[in-house]
């Protein structure tokens, strides 16, 4: 199929659309990414999560990625809680690439190839109790 200029940019304009409630949050550690949550969807929630986690300051990843759903910060078919050797995602056994090449850069959600991401918080490992 021949896609025109106007049909393409429609598709680009569709994909800004699919992410624009996609949430992602970076526990940093002296300026080193060593916690990346990512959602799908509900991104907008993610001060709830941010508080949540200074105040409850969960230990593990299975912990983390508990709280989000409780704060309905994205779903299982959405949400992925990793660290750099380590991840939950429920639908999956695998990631794409993109998020194991791409986890040092806290600023990059891994659902885009493009990075962006409409919802963002980089927060210091210190302030969740990460050590």
């Amino acid at each position: 199929m021949n896609t025109t200029l106007k049909q393409k940019n429609f598709l680009v304009a569709l994909d800004r659309i699919k992410m624009a409630t996609q949430g992602l949050i970076s526990i940093v550690k002296n300026k080193e990414t060593i916690i990346k949550i990512v959602v799908g969807c509900d991104g907008y929630n993610i001060e709830k999560v941010v508080a949540a986690l200074k105040k409850e300051k969960p230990r593990t990843l299975e912990e983390i990625y508990d709280l989000c759903l409780s704060l309905d910060f994205g779903s299982e078919s959405s949400l992925v809680v990793m660290d750099k050797n380590n991840f939950i995602y429920k639908e999956d056994d695998e990631l794409p690439e993109r998020y194991h090449s791409t986890f040092s850069d806290p600023k990059f959600n891994p659902r885009w190839e493009y990075g962006t991401v409409a919802y963002y918080q980089e927060i210091s490992a210190n302030s969740v109790g990460w050590k």
